[in-house]
């Protein structure tokens, strides 16, 4: 991860806000399957494994955790790991009134627990921010018991294509395209596997978001996307023009189209430990 990445991750995560803001835009304005899709990877990988013992690495906001309960309402034990004291503190709260739920703060690449500790472990949309991918997939597989699953949710390599390619324009605009970081082509659905000691599952997902009007879009943008393509040292005045830029172009699309479609893939790795 470089420096940038670093510092990117910590503003985004310290609290759960922009987190918050953009699973709320997908929720309103996802594409494709309307099925939550952390209740996708949980129900796909019920039918491969019943678990009793389930770590979720990186686990963000627990999206993952409220679709387990959704499932397994009384009898599994869920483990919630995640480098930001911002974010565990809102698991910790999450997980409050659930004898077996509990959230702690944790690096991906050394877990605090013993081997084959667990039957599920997975990492969900957070591996690209993790400096040694396969040294974390390998502490996965470390803590999780023979016949276990580790499970990998990602995007594509280009996510919520449209988007990625205004965010493009509007930084060669202001002279700042090539600054951005490289976390989204660092792990992704198209490379992902590759971290892996052995071949895992690939399952993939068509989704992404329509918008009838710009402001939703320019949300999620500003909620942290848009520092990705003008990098390091763009200042406020700087994103408030990359995004009255990108206002004119997806208002000039909806005026044409009746709408601003973006197409995007999401998908998951997943491996049995031998």
């Amino acid at each position: 991860m470089t420096g940038s990445d670093a510092q990117y991750v910590a503003q985004q995560y310290s609290t759960d806000e922009a987190l918050r803001l953009r699973i709320e835009t997908h929720r309103q304005y996802g594409i494709g399957s309307k099925e939550d899709l952390f209740v996708r990877v949980t129900r796909l990988m019920a039918g491969r494994l019943a678990p009793e013992r389930v770590l979720d690495i990186g686990a963000g906001t627990g999206g993952w955790y409220r679709a387990i309960r959704q499932s397994f309402p009384d009898r599994v034990a869920y483990t919630a790991v995640d480098q930001s004291s911002g974010m565990v503190a809102v698991l910790q709260e999450a997980v409050q009134q659930d004898p077996l739920g509990r959230a702690l703060q944790a690096d991906a690449d050394a877990l605090p627990f013993p081997e084959a500790t667990f039957d599920w472990t997975g990492a969900h949309f957070m591996l690209y921010h993790v400096p040694d991918i396969s040294g974390a997939i390998a502490e996965a597989l470390r803590v999780t018991r023979s016949g276990g699953l580790v499970a990998a949710a990602t995007n594509a390599a280009q996510p919520y294509r449209e988007l990625w390619e205004l965010g493009d324009w509007a930084a060669c605009e202001l002279g700042r395209l090539g600054a951005q970081s490289s976390q989204r082509v660092r792990f992704n659905l198209d490379n992902g596997a590759s971290f892996f000691p052995h071949e895992p599952e690939r399952i993939v997902w068509e989704g992404g978001f329509r918008f009838d009007a710009s402001e939703p879009a320019l949300r999620y943008l500003a909620s942290g996307p848009i520092r990705h393509h003008l990098g390091p040292g763009a200042d406020e005045a700087q994103v408030t023009t990359a995004l009255t830029l990108i206002k004119g172009r997806i208002d000039k699309i909806i005026r044409r189209e009746g709408s601003f479609t973006v197409h995007s893939q999401s998908g998951l790795f997943l491996l049995e430990k031998d």
